[in-house]
């Protein structure tokens, strides 16, 4: 996740640099690309709900001492990944939002 989310702000260094001259500010530039980054995680989330509560049925049979939909599990495995992911988007995000917007034109 941070290789693909690394080589998605390289490519937007041209729209950072001009957002940055244009005035946008690094704390500007950082939500909008955890905003952007963040949303298919939310809706693989979401989905993965769906599909793991359709699906428990087909495994009861192999749980042992949890229940198929166990609230716990599911909230559980939902903190990991936004966790993970946000930690993933934070680092390029912060570099790139921290850059100087001449070097930022320069490399765009």
């Amino acid at each position: 996740m941070f290789g693909v989310t690394a080589f998605m702000v390289e490519q937007r260094t041209h729209e950072l640099s001009v957002r940055r001259a244009l005035g946008a500010g690094p704390v500007e530039l950082m939500t909008m690309l955890l905003r952007e980054s963040l949303k298919p995680v939310m809706v693989g989330s979401l989905c993965g709900l769906f599909v793991s509560a359709v699906g428990s049925r087909v495994l009861q049979s192999l749980l042992f001492g949890v229940s198929a939909r166990d609230p716990l599990a599911f909230a559980g495995a939902v903190v990991v990944l936004v966790v993970a992911a946000s930690t993933a988007v934070l680092v390029p995000a912060r570099r790139a939002s921290q850059m100087n917007p001449t070097q930022l034109l320069k490399l765009g």
